[in-house]
């Protein structure tokens, strides 16, 4: 069994590059040939690979096709995990405000409802209709090869859903470690309200997507305000269960008149009884608001100490590697080597000067600076790349001649 990729976020990676899409309005430079390298590891692996995010839900069909081409040295099977609307209504909705946006709850449902042409509900339904996914996806594959794995209700065994996609896979559910397993922790009411309350804060401040992922989404909504106590859930109120249901009726009966292989029971994407929503995002009161942010602030609070002393070692580590650095660089034979990489791997020229400046214990020197003897090592580095610029300045002057 294989799960490919280098790192947790591969298959993130995999899914926007495939669709050749960016994520809030930024293009993330891991994501280049994601899906190739994906790709060419299942080439490469003899046995059962995986290949799963949710992100790949929303792709158009003419993307779904190309990657159902890209794998053609394979028998493909497709596994779709669905749960019942009623609960991923507001699921989306407060993960939409993890990702920087602001609509309010009641919004949403209607947008959602009435499938308004508004980002959020266009791709609430991209992402959640069951049907519409498989259309796009299992146009060419056949029924046997197209499994529905059904998210039990509430109250049911929480290894459940996870025992049901083994069982898919073919693997033994008991031999993975669930211990460390990173899980997607759900904000309450108060949190919720406080988060939405933050992202209108900044709509006036330019702050790019991997500092709010970072910082607001990761630390300061799961981290901070997802792991706080007694968090009231957030709920769909019960006057929408009567389209939420019928809906739902209607998907159950396209998704049996498809004969796919189901692995759980269709009947629990019919929402049950719904449960009470003791207190509306939209009602939060400040007083609530304020208590929860002690603990988002002391969250991310918590991260820059880390960050800082994370820093403060890797500075004294750079601090060696200088020392190093300067004390062979003492030796004929590493000027020689020094010269020839600051001539040869422009690149690295920065760090070369850094290096520079911070064994002359100043903020800045121009290459080619005169120092003193004390600043003798600082000079030999900065002197390294200052002779390779005049290399290369040199030789474009000959070339335009």
């Amino acid at each position: 069994m294989l799960y490919p990729g280098e790192t947790r976020r591969a298959h993130f990676l995999a899914a926007i590059d495939l669709q050749r899409i960016d994520f809030r309005g930024h293009h993330d430079p891991e994501s280049e040939d994601a899906w190739e390298s994906l790709v060419e590891e299942a080439r490469e692996w003899t046995g059962t690979v995986v290949i799963s995010h949710e992100v790949f839900c929303a792709a158009p069909q003419e993307r779904a096709r190309a990657a159902l081409a890209d794998l053609d040295f394979a028998e493909v099977h497709l596994v779709l995990t669905v749960r019942d609307i009623a609960r991923q209504i507001p699921a989306a909705w407060q993960e939409d405000l993890k990702n920087r946006y602001s609509m309010g709850l009641t919004e949403y449902i209607d947008a959602v409802r009435d499938r308004a042409d508004v980002e959020q509900a266009t791709g609430f339904w991209r992402m959640q209709d069951a049907g519409g996914i498989l259309r796009r996806w299992a146009a060419d594959l056949p029924p046997g090869r197209v499994h529905l794995v059904t998210v039990p209700p509430p109250g049911s065994p929480p290894d459940l859903l996870w025992e049901r996609f083994a069982s898919v896979i073919g693997i033994d559910p008991e031999l993975c470690d669930r211990t460390s397993v990173r899980t997607n922790p759900s904000l309450g009411t108060v949190e919720a309200a406080l988060l939405r309350r933050f992202n209108e804060h900044l709509k006036s401040r330019d702050i790019d997507w991997p500092t709010y992922e970072s910082f607001v989404k990761f630390h300061l909504a799961e981290r901070g305000l997802a792991g706080r106590s007694g968090k009231q859930a957030i709920l769909l109120p019960a006057s929408e269960y009567a389209w939420v249901s019928a809906w739902s009726r209607e998907l159950v009966r396209e998704l049996a008149e498809r004969r796919y292989t189901v692995v759980g029971d269709l009947a629990e994407l019919i929402p049950g009884e719904p449960g009470t929503l003791r207190l509306h995002p939209g009602d939060v009161g400040a007083d609530a608001m304020l208590e929860a942010s002690f603990d988002g602030i002391a969250s991310v609070l918590d991260e820059l100490a880390e960050r800082t002393a994370i820093n403060s070692e890797l500075r004294e580590e750079l601090e060696q590697t200088h020392k190093a650095l300067a004390a062979a660089y003492e030796r004929p034979v590493w000027r020689q080597v020094l010269h020839r990489v600051a001539r040869w791997v422009p690149p690295l020229r920065p760090v070369l000067r850094l290096a520079a400046r911070l064994r002359d214990g100043r903020p800045s020197r121009e290459p080619g600076q005169a120092v003193g003897a004390e600043h003798g090592e600082a000079a030999y580095i900065a002197e390294a790349v200052h002779r390779a610029e005049s290399a290369e300045r040199a030789e474009a002057g000959r070339g335009t001649r």
